[in-house]
């Protein structure tokens, strides 16, 4: 099977490290930012999201599985840390109440 997807990708496959110390921890990370897609469906919204929509948008958001180092180094690159998806209605609250006017 390794073989088969060697042959697909044409050596593109990236060889995981061998032993379970050797592999960094990832982190779950969602792309876009997840702060971004909540503002984007409240803007569509036209109303303040509800818990439960964020909660919804948090789940149907498309993640990545990222080793810590390329994880820190996104949320550098773009300027700001996302939200915590363990604790997203609350630092959604504060996120709102840091920008509202």
């Amino acid at each position: 099977m390794k073989n088969l997807f060697a042959k697909l990708f044409q050596g593109r496959v990236r060889q995981e490290p061998s032993g379970p110390q050797s592999r960094e921890p990832l982190v779950i990370t969602p792309m876009p930012a997840l702060v971004v897609l909540l503002v984007h469906l409240e803007k569509e919204k036209g109303a303040p999201l509800t818990e439960a929509e964020v909660i919804e948008a948090r789940d149907k958001a498309a993640c990545v599985a990222l080793p810590v180092p390329e994880a820190v180094a996104i949320a550098q690159a773009r300027g700001y840390q996302d939200l915590d998806l363990e604790n997203v209605w609350a630092d959604w609250l504060s996120f709102k109440s840091q920008t509202d006017d």
